[in-house]
């Protein structure tokens, strides 16, 4: 136990001693430390020693770059020496010590650490986010230290004109600092402590959520700055003004003028010296000097030294700032014209309403000084392609038209300064006022809209100036922020539109333009369809009617697309109600019954006159109440017609057409005229005379204008625009033609058209309304019907075209399937019945037309339709029976008979054994492999004439049979 007990207190002790040990190594780090501290504080106070005698001061740079390494190695971090023995406390002392001396100028390091180092720093120091953490070993107060140190720094650099340490000052004294922010509570005790003038005081404690605010450390800086004697330097300092600079004195003021409401009396009064100093230095200054680059800081000048004045007193600097911008206004340089409309446009942003004005520079003031020296009319006088210059004689207007006191002549002013111009002035002018629009008053917009008129007018011909006008009122309506000007841009877009003189291109970008007015948020559906009716105007009167078709699709087009509902808010519903409303579809047709009229007139000329004559004539015995028909009938027209018989097609019974109306078929002088029957019993004509017949409906009323307005567009464009609205009208509105514009559309287009082009333009029309199996047909069922039997199935087959005959095969197979006599499934048909309505004119199409393309087109279509018979037809009509009618169509083409007379007993030899192939394609003999019922694939079509050439060689072939064909035959 004695042992145990020996050893715990030797544990002890040696537990003792290394504690003991610990401390004394603690405390012998501490000793150091100190010592090495107060080397450092000795070194820092050995540097700022004055030296010897004789010897220049020498800026420690040693501290400087201790210096720089600290806040440049990582300058997003907060590491500022902020102690009073660091580098940063070293180097202000130095600098202020060095200001004072005359190697001031001389010495690079401090110079280096002015112009760098030192602004860093201040910026760190005030306005850095990690000033306003908390107050952590009491660095708020050292910052607040140092700060001071830039202070006595900023006092002793005023006679030098050290930029630098003026920039740093006014970050010192911002009142806006993270730093005064966050000691905005703290009261100035300095001040009160030193018995400081006080140059600044709380004028006031502002509060907020229950705390107070005094910005202290701001006062104490400002009466620090004064007690140093800062504003007596400054006042020496303008008392010199040789070497004076605009931004020297602009950085003299202007941070006291930032933070003007914490000055007191004294300080105003101590500044009312200075200010006068200031204003001197401006006024003596020549216009070479006010209008160089330099004029920016005198302008701030004179708006410090007007918040730096008793507001009794303001009145007279702003007199000083009036008579400046004077000056400078009556200089014809660019310069001096732009100073003077940036300090008027000061003075302007610097006034106050004549209501709370009290004392201070009001509105009527400015405006008064504005009319009387006539500022808009001596700026517009020139400069105007100068972007920057136009913008601020933009706001001087601005200030004007807010203040309702611009007149209409400083308007007219305005825009006759670009009339006539080069495109950068027109184009400068031109925006500024549309972007002005939206103050104008409503005299003031209908004067600018008359200027552009009188403009517009006085340009016919040039379309520079039409096309830069036109840009103008699309920019008008672009920056229209409420919809003010939208009435008289649409109005004015609309006039433009109904100008002849106006080139094409430029019509549609009216168009354009007024489409996208009407697009816009603040156009009603009141506004919209006003003018649909004015475009449904426009084409019942004949005029502009290609615009008006344009602008009415283009203005249906701003409604949302939903066929599925039909209400005013979606395009169906909207066409819909036109329609019934305004009647447009008939409308729209008779438009182009007119054009074609006109266009006939146009390229025979000879017989208007007729026309005319025959029409008064007609006049004469028609009367209002009488129908179309009994109208016809009075008229007793006699044109040679050809005797029919009772079976004979209604076309051939037509009654005659008024020539006048442009409606005329053309009597084929040269077909036989025996009629024959075909195998199934029903005559045909061979030879269809077509003559002339009464139009369906009179024609409209033809403005005056109207042909002077389409002379402007081709007539194949217009014809394409009418069946362009047509087609839009139809499918977005969910409509289907009827009878009666339909064939007034067959008649002008089809039958009856001035040129050739408008027939492959209807027949290609009509093929698009006919539809498929996606796409249902735009025309009503009966009136494709009655179109198809007694219309189409009686037009001479030599004038279709490849589009017509495309229309007719969609036709065929519509209204038969329609009839229940053929059956269409996707791409696949059946013939359910033999005698389908349509088939005789597609025999004649195959044996009649003289273009080779259509002709095979018809032939391959007879053999697939005679090929896809289902088995029950087969039954009744066998194929031989297609044999014998192939023969008997040709023995009825005169051209054809003589090639077939001589094999005529070998066809009829082979016909009761075998069917025979007439030139079909190898793939249509029999059903497709795979099809139920003998449906097959419409796409299987080959194209093949079936003409005297290779009908001849076909018979050849069959009068001297091989082996092979034999046993094909047999087969």
């Amino acid at each position: 136990q004695q042992q145990q007990q020996q050893q715990q207190a030797g544990a002890s002790f040696a537990t003792v001693d290394v504690q003991h040990q610990k401390e004394d190594k603690k405390k012998k780090q501490q000793r150091k430390e100190q010592q090495e501290l107060e080397q450092v504080k000795q070194n820092a106070l050995d540097a700022l020693n004055d030296p010897p005698p004789g010897e220049p001061y020498v800026f420690p740079e040693g501290y400087l770059y201790q210096l720089e390494h600290s806040i440049f190695t990582d300058s997003s971090a907060w590491k500022i020496p902020i102690q009073h023995y660091e580098s940063f406390c070293v180097c202000l002392r130095a600098a202020t010590k060095l200001c004072s001396r005359p190697e001031f100028a001389t010495d690079e390091p401090c110079r280096r650490f002015l112009s760098s180092a030192l602004g860093f720093c201040v910026e760190k120091l005030t306005d850095a986010v990690e000033v306003m953490s908390q107050d952590w070993h009491g660095i708020q107060g050292t910052i607040f230290d140092d700060l001071r140190l830039v202070v006595e720094l900023t006092v002793a650099a005023i006679p030098l004109d050290c930029a630098p340490v003026l920039e740093a000052f006014a970050k010192v004294i911002n009142p806006t600092s993270r730093f005064h922010c966050k000691n905005d509570d703290i009261e100035p005790v300095l001040s009160r402590q030193n018995n400081w003038t006080m140059y600044a005081n709380v004028r006031s404690i502002r509060s907020f959520a229950g705390r107070c605010y005094v910005t202290g450390r701001l006062i104490d800086f400002i009466n620090f700055f004064g007690s140093l004697g800062g504003f007596e330097r400054i006042q020496e300092r303008l008392l010199k003004p040789e070497t004076l600079t605009g931004n020297i004195l602009l950085l003299l003021l202007k941070p006291f003028s930032e933070c003007c409401e914490f000055l007191t009396a004294e300080a105003l009064n101590t500044f009312s010296a200075i200010n006068q100093c200031a204003l001197k230095y401006i006024d003596n200054c020549g216009v070479v000097d006010l209008k160089s680059k330099d004029y920016d800081a005198l302008s701030e000048v004179m708006e410090c030294v007007r918040k730096l004045t008793p507001l009794a007193e303001q009145a007279q600097v702003d007199a000083f700032r009036f008579n400046i911008a004077a000056k400078l206004l009556d200089s014809s340089t660019f310069n001096s014209k732009m100073n003077a409309l940036k300090e008027i446009n000061r003075l302007c942003s610097d006034s106050f309403p004549d209501l709370i004005a009290n004392g201070r520079l009001n509105h009527s003031r400015v405006l008064a000084w504005l009319r009387e020296h006539k500022v808009i009319e001596k700026c517009i006088k020139g400069n105007l392609h100068h972007q920057q210059y136009v913008k601020k004689l933009e706001d001087v207007v601005q200030y004007s038209l807010e203040q309702k006191q611009m007149s209409l002549a400083e308007l007219s002013a305005v825009w006759d300064a670009q009339v006539g111009k080069h495109d950068a002035v027109v184009s400068n002018v031109h925006d500024m006022l549309s972007r002005l629009a939206w103050y104008f008053q409503p005299d003031q917009l209908a004067h600018l809209l008359a200027c552009f008129k009188a403009s517009w007018h006085a340009a016919k011909g040039e379309r520079k100036i039409m096309e830069s006008l036109l840009q103008f009122i699309k920019r008008l309506a672009r920056d229209d922020r409420d919809g003010r000007m939208a009435k008289e841009v649409l109005q004015l877009l609309w006039d433009l539109t109904h100008d002849d003189d106006v080139p094409v291109d430029i019509l549609e970008v009216a168009l354009e333009s007024h489409a996208r007015v009407l697009s816009s948020h603040f156009s009603t559906e009141a506004h919209k369809r006003a003018w649909m009716t004015a475009c449904v105007s426009d084409l019942q009167s004949g005029i502009n009617v290609v615009p008006a078709l344009m602008q009415l699709e283009s203005i249906g087009k701003t409604y949302f697309s939903n066929r599925a509902f039909a209400n005013d808010c979606y395009r169906s519903g909207v066409l819909r109600r036109l329609n019934s409303e305004q009647n447009l579809m008939m409308v729209v047709v008779e438009s182009l019954v007119r054009v074609c009229k006109m266009e006939e007139e146009k390229l025979n000329p000879s017989k208007l006159n007729a026309g005319h004559q025959h029409a008064s004539s007609a006049d004469q015995l028609s009367t209002e109440t009488e129908s179309l028909s009994d109208a016809v009938s009075q008229l007793q027209l006699s044109p040679q017609t050809e005797e029919t018989e009772p079976g004979a097609t209604a076309a051939t019974a037509a009654p005659a057409d008024d020539e006048g109306d442009g409606h005329r078929l053309e009597v084929n002088k040269d077909k036989s005229k025996d009629k024959e029957e075909d195998d199934d019993g029903i005559e045909t004509d061979t030879n269809i005379v077509e003559e002339e017949e009464d139009p369906l409906v009179a024609p409209n009323y033809v403005h005056p204008n109207a042909k002077k307005s389409l002379e402007r567009y081709s007539h194949a464009h217009t014809v394409k625009q009418h069946l362009q609205f047509l087609r839009f009208l139809l499918t977005d509105g969910v409509l289907s033609m009827p009878l009666e514009p339909a064939e007034l559309l067959w008649e002008c287009l089809i039958e009856n058209p001035p040129v050739d082009e408008d027939r492959s333009m209807g027949f290609e029309w009509f093929r698009q309304c006919v539809g498929d199996d996606d796409d249902p047909s735009d025309i009503d069922a009966d009136a494709m019907d009655a179109l198809f039997e007694q219309r189409f199935l009686r037009m001479d087959p030599n004038k279709l075209t490849t589009e017509g005959f495309t229309c007719f095969q969609r036709l065929l197979f519509q209204v038969n399937q329609a009839n229940q006599k053929l059956e269409v499934l996707h791409s696949k048909f059946c013939v359910k019945e033999a005698d389908l309505t349509g088939l005789d004119f597609l025999w004649r199409v195959s044996l009649e037309v003289d273009d080779e393309a259509i002709a095979s087109q018809a032939v391959t279509l007879l053999s697939n339709l005679y090929n896809h018979f289902t088995e029950a037809v087969l039954e009744q009509h066998p194929k031989s029976e297609l044999v014998d009618k192939c023969l008997a169509r040709l023995h009825e083409r005169p051209a054809l008979a003589k090639s077939i007379s001589h094999s005529e007993e070998a066809v009829s030899a082979q016909s009761s054994s075998a069917p025979i192939s007439v030139q079909m394609s190898a793939g249509s003999a029999s059903s497709a492999p795979g099809t139920v019922g003998g449906v097959a694939d419409m796409s299987q079509q080959s194209s093949v004439r079936t003409d005297s050439s290779s009908y001849s060689a076909e018979n050849n072939a069959v009068e001297e049979p091989d082996e092979d064909q034999e046993q094909q035959q047999q087969q």
